[in-house]
């Protein structure tokens, strides 16, 4: 006597007959089903990737900002001691133009006692500008004395 085997698209189990697909998946299974999850679920880790791209491009922006800031603000500080060292030497300076590696600044300097130095700094073809302002005095004895250094805004 030989036994036969059930045919593979249909098993009798508990006097029911079912699927294979739906035996081996759990679940009753649609033709284009398991196509839609997938696609489901790319769609949810694409959107995902491109949430995480996107703050890694708005922070890229940000340090670049902040970097350029800073160097519009250090050329300025420094464009300020250039001029108190000018003025040192030279009462009668009345300012110039330095030339930096990405930027330029601007030494104005007006008044007699007390000096106004007022310096404009401009970094990437003028996208991050610094004005700072200083006030230098010269006493009685002679000496420069600086009142006081302030960022405008």
């Amino acid at each position: 006597m030989t036994h036969q085997l059930p045919s593979i698209n249909k098993l009798k189990l508990h006097k029911k007959s079912v699927n294979m697909c739906s035996f081996l998946c759990g679940s009753v299974c649609e033709k284009g089903s398991a196509m839609v999850a997938v696609m489901v679920i790319l769609a949810v880790a694409l959107l995902a990737v491109t949430v995480v791209l996107q703050n890694v491009l708005i922070d890229t922006d940000m340090s670049f900002n902040l970097k350029k800031s800073d160097e519009a603000y250090n050329n300025a500080i420094s464009a300020i001691d250039e001029s108190i060292l000018r003025i040192m030497r030279d009462p009668s300076f009345a300012g110039t133009n330095l030339i930096f590696d990405d930027g330029s600044v601007i030494i104005d300097i007006t008044g007699d006692n007390p000096k106004n130095i007022n310096i404009v700094s401009r970094v990437n073809n003028n996208r991050y500008i610094c004005k700072v302002e200083a006030l230098a005095t010269f006493n009685a004895s002679g000496i420069l004395i600086i009142n006081n250094i302030e960022e405008i805004y």
